[in-house]
Order: structure tokens, then C-alpha cells, then sequence
């Protein structure tokens, strides 16, 4: 899970920078420029949107993490269950 999304992160930039490196992508015209900025942006935006969201998913995939979280889960149902009792 973790690998698969730093591959699905981290893989647009990677290709956009190799296909800069080898000239597939060139500033043409001033549309190309505004289309590979927009491009960039968005690549770099996605790679470091990785950088937040794996302290989420180390998080949940933690077993200590998910026992803790379904014990307070217990822990508010039954405060429910006793005010309704109650």
C-alpha cells in the first residue's frame, strides 16, 4: 500500500523530468510554456502531497493504531448504550 503510493505519487514527476532531460518536451510557443508550467505544477503538487498523506497511512496501517481506535470506538458505544439506558 505504502509503495504502490509513492509509485502513483511520485511517478508523474519523475516521467515529466525524464522527458524534459531528453527533449520530448520543449518550450515551443508561449501556449507549451504555460502547458508544461501548469504541468510541473501539478506533477510536484501530487509529489508532495505524498509527503502528507504518509504519516496517515503509516498511521492506519499500524496494528497498535487500529486496536486503540476500535477500543474507543467500544468505549463510545457503550457511554451511548448507558445514556439511553439511563
Amino acid at each position: 500500500m505504502v509503495m504502490a503510493l509513492y509509485g502513483i505519487c511520485w511517478a508523474p514527476i519523475k516521467l515529466y523530468q525524464f522527458l524534459l532531460d531528453y527533449g520530448v518536451l520543449s518550450y515551443c510557443s508561449q501556449f507549451s510554456l504555460q502547458a508544461i508550467v501548469a504541468t510541473y505544477f501539478s506533477c510536484h503538487w501530487l509529489a508532495m502531497a505524498n509527503s502528507a498523506v504518509n504519516p496517515i497511512i503509516y498511521s492506519w496501517m499500524s496494528v497498535n493504531f487500529r486496536v486503540r481506535k476500535n477500543r474507543k470506538n467500544l468505549r463510545r458505544k457503550r457511554k451511548r448504550k448507558n445514556v439511553k439506558d439511563g
